[in-house]
């Protein structure tokens, strides 16, 4: 009897041995069905899936950074500060109310180092935008030189008594602001900065009046919203005429 049991047990575990080596090689249509084992069409919807989510979080990262990312507008002051420069005092305010910008009080135009460290301090990504007026339009190149890069540069009547150094590859876009007619500045509003990517823009005011002229103003608005944030509306303007380089 004993052994008749032992004959009956080999033969079970032989068969359950060869029934598990063909179910390692073919499932077969019992488990094709099983829950716990994805069909290869459900594989392959899973794949898609996984591919439009992919798609859509490249694009999430691909536009954050530009929907967060601040915009710098750095001012310098001409000689003399606050007391000769009030148009650049009251042009913080104005810029200041466009969404994405960082307007520090504007600085003096001697002290353009502390400029180009402020510059330097901010994180990756922050667009950078430096005004300056009259010697700190002149030293504003001093700035643009010292930096990784600028936006745009905006020069208001840099005087042609001050130095200056010409503008290099890491300015994308520079606007320089002045009088034609020389005997209306003195030569303190003439047409002064060289570099790469520079525009020329005139206007007919005296120097003295060219930091807090209306005009001079909303063109500088609709430059610095064009780049920290183009849904803002733009002011008219109409007397600033844009010449060639």
């Amino acid at each position: 009897m004993t052994g008749e049991i032992l004959r009956c047990l080999a033969r079970v575990t032989a068969t359950g041995l060869v029934a598990a080596l063909i179910l390692a090689v073919d499932p077969g249509a019992a488990f094709a069905n099983d829950p716990s084992i994805p069909s290869e069409e459900q594989k392959q919807t899973d794949q898609d899936r996984c591919k439009s989510l992919a798609n859509v979080n490249a694009s999430i990262l691909s536009l954050t950074p530009l929907a967060w990312r601040k915009t710098l507008v750095v001012l310098l002051e001409g000689l003399g500060g606050r007391l000769t420069s009030p148009g650049i005092v009251s042009l913080q305010n104005e810029l200041a109310v466009i969404p994405n910008t960082i307007v520090p009080a504007p600085i003096a135009q001697h002290d353009w180092r502390y400029a180009a460290n402020l510059i330097q301090q901010q994180e990756p990504g922050t667009k950078i935008i430096l005004v300056g007026y009259s010697l700190g339009a002149n030293n504003s190149t001093y700035v643009a030189k010292s930096v990784n890069h600028v936006d745009e540069l905006i020069a208001i009547q840099a005087s042609v008594w001050g130095r200056a150094v010409a503008i290099g590859e890491n300015v994308d876009k520079a606007i320089e602001i002045y009088n034609p007619k020389f005997w209306r500045t003195v030569g303190l509003g003439a047409k002064r900065l060289t570099g790469v990517h520079f525009r020329y823009v005139t206007n007919s005011d005296s120097h003295l009046f060219a930091d807090k002229d209306p005009e001079v103003h909303r063109f500088v608005f609709n430059e610095v919203k064009a780049i920290a944030d183009p849904t803002t509306p733009e002011k008219p303007v109409t007397r600033i005429k844009r010449v060639s380089c």
